[in-house]
């Protein structure tokens, strides 16, 4: 296994598990259940451990695949831009989640950081939502069209394009 292999294993798992620390956070302060929260707590600071996998990864992947044909090199840079970007907000996400695990006998200072990890996810889930889109671009380009009707006929432009050059 390649490290673009191991990008597209690993990729989702930021995406899916930060969304899954979100639903189990609000679900453990619906129940009131500290036990609940620090699921969700641990969730996230694993899901930074895994993106720093799936960085490093994309970095390597990006360097195997940015000449192959097919591939949107436009879209591949904006998916790299974002990523790289959403990787300090992920990894503050996670530090905070361990913080907040580490001091979880304070209660005052665990409430006021499980409150800045919870804000802190949706904007992780945004950043996250927004890279797995514009990755799905680099190679999906029936993604960038917004009706299904033009991908068909786009598709048959650019072969008949192709033929006559």
């Amino acid at each position: 296994m390649d490290f673009l292999h191991l990008h597209l294993l690993l990729n989702h798992f930021p995406i899916i598990g930060t969304l899954f620390g979100f639903l189990i956070m609000i679900w453990g302060l619906f129940r009131k259940s500290e036990a609940v929260q620090h699921v969700g707590l641990a969730i996230w600071f694993f899901m930074a451990i895994i993106n720093l996998l799936v960085m490093k990864s994309g970095e390597e992947a990006e360097e195997k695949m940015e000449h192959w044909p097919g591939i949107n090199e436009a879209a591949l840079h904006e998916h790299e831009e974002a990523a790289e970007s959403a990787n300090y907000v992920m990894i503050a996400l996670g530090l905070l989640s361990a913080a907040a695990l580490l001091v979880r006998k304070n209660v005052a200072h665990y409430r006021r950081l499980r409150m800045v990890t919870f804000i802190l996810s949706v904007v992780v889930m945004t950043a996250m939502f927004r890279i797995g889109s514009l990755g799905g671009k680099i190679r999906h380009t029936e993604l960038e069209n917004a009706s299904p009707e033009a991908v068909p006929e786009q598709r048959l432009e650019e072969h008949s394009e192709e033929h006559t050059h």
